[in-house]
């Protein structure tokens, strides 16, 4: 059962009850744009992050690396099980990246000279 609606509240500020968005998703409109704005964001972060990631145990001294395996693996006998975890990085973070913007429309015909 729904509870009245408060008649001090604005009615614009209250999504309608039985829309298809606030039904299956318990929010209004404006907070699906802002999730998906939230979303966008923070994937935009995290594969930035992740590429740094990347980057710095692509170019990491052996030690490092070392460290790293002994910490993910228990062992640093050498460092291919890392690569799985470098490759990874980087994979995740190109998947994340958005796709570049559409090139600008180029004229076939350029304008006649006079």
């Amino acid at each position: 059962m729904n509870p009245a609606p408060n008649p001090t509240m604005n009615p614009t500020m209250n999504p309608a009850p039985n829309t298809p968005t606030t039904a299956a998703t318990g929010r209004g409109p404006l907070a699906d744009d802002l999730a998906d704005d939230l979303a966008d964001d923070l994937a935009d972060d995290l594969a930035r992050a992740l590429a740094l990631v990347e980057d710095w145990l692509l170019h990491a001294s052996d030690e490092t690396l070392d460290e790293l395996a002994d910490f993910a693996y228990g062992h640093h006998g050498g460092h291919d099980q890392l690569r799985w975890i470098i490759d990874l990085l980087g994979e995740t973070a190109a998947r994340l990246r958005p796709p570049p913007p559409p090139a600008a429309p180029t004229t076939a015909d350029p304008e006649p000279s006079r």
